[in-house]
């Protein structure tokens, strides 16, 4: 529990009801990281996102708040609680100076807190959808690249931008998203850059093309001395 400080964030429902043109229904509240990013047409959107009208103002107290209760713990108190967050990361162009000018903005920092990114199994169909990305090789290098130019040190603003994010970052998952089709077929011996399909690819080969860029975004930080 919060405990008797709480205060909760002030939305008024007029105001709800004019973001989503409509009173709000009960599935307005349902978020799954599974389903591509939702927009500000929803509760979802308000609540869960980093960058909508309000900047991701909901999202961060929230957060903030998890925050104060981890480093209230101690060992006279049982003992120090510490968290990784998951963080998802719909990789389109621009994703990850989002996540940054998030953390940043709100002061969401802690050493108590760890962000795991999270890549949604289905956020390809719905970037591809927008036409944010035009094949799944793109969404990874809209992943991968940011991170591995940070690593490098290439002089670059949004890499420089970065470089405190990636530290507090302990880990990346693909989020499997449920009754998506597990089927390998003979598409899947495509190169990522030739999945340009409106469907996600498979659990297992998203898997597989992250684990490949980890791997080689480990051995360009390590050639620059830092942890993987």
């Amino acid at each position: 529990e919060a405990g008797d400080d709480y205060v909760a964030p002030s939305l008024k429902l007029n105001e709800l009801v004019s973001r989503l043109g409509r009173p709000p229904l009960p599935t307005d509240f349902m978020t799954d990281p599974d389903l591509p990013a939702p927009g500000i047409g929803s509760l979802c959107g308000v609540f869960s996102q980093t960058a909508n009208y309000n900047r991701g103002k909901f999202l961060a107290e929230a957060a903030r708040m998890s925050f104060s209760l981890l480093e209230r713990t101690s060992p006279a108190g049982g003992g120090e609680t510490y968290a990784e967050f998951r963080l998802p990361l719909h990789a389109e162009s621009g994703a990850w100076l989002d996540l940054e000018r998030w953390t940043s903005e709100f002061g969401l920092r802690s050493p108590r807190v760890k962000w795991i990114i999270q890549f949604p199994q289905a956020a390809y169909e719905g970037l591809k959808e927008r036409r944010s990305v035009l094949s799944f090789g793109e969404l990874l290098e809209h992943a991968f690249g940011p991170p591995a130019a940070a690593a490098a040190h290439d002089g670059a603003s949004e890499a420089k931008r970065l470089v405190q994010l990636l530290r507090d970052v302990s880990g990346f998952e693909v989020a499997a998203a449920a009754g998506m089709r597990e089927v390998l077929g003979t598409e899947e011996s495509k190169d990522p850059a030739e999945w340009t399909m409106p469907s996600s690819p498979p659990f297992a080969y998203q898997f597989y093309h992250v684990w490949a860029r980890l791997k080689a975004l480990n051995a360009c930080r390590a050639s620059a001395s830092l942890p993987p």
